[in-house]
């Protein structure tokens, strides 16, 4: 794994009690994590190996609501339930607003 921590990431308990049913348990966990690197002007960016894999393997898998529920919670990088950080920061965002128009309209 080199010296990427974020790979080492504790492994919710109920991937590891289901990891028989879990798609991504043959695949190479870096597909599910983004790679950072530094572009010709210094700046460092990040991206998938391969998003658009990583997302179809998550929706095969049955773990995958259990999955996205965790990540809106725990807030780890990488796919997760088939979305991305940045996806997972948007569903929250939209949730926090649909909770504040049912709080206002009381």
């Amino acid at each position: 794994m080199g010296d990427r921590p974020y790979l080492r990431v504790d492994v919710p308990k109920f991937i590891r009690e289901g990891a028989a049913s879990c798609a991504s348990k043959s695949v190479d966990p870096e597909l599910f994590f983004p790679i950072e690197f530094e572009d010709t002007t210094g700046k460092i960016t990040s991206s998938y190996k391969d998003l658009q894999e990583a997302k179809k393997i998550c929706s095969a898998c049955p773990l995958s609501l259990k999955c996205l529920e965790y990540a809106i919670t725990s807030y780890d990088l990488g796919v997760w339930g088939g979305t991305t950080d940045q996806q997972r920061t948007n569903i929250r965002r939209k949730s926090t607003k649909i909770k504040l128009r049912i709080h206002l309209k009381r």
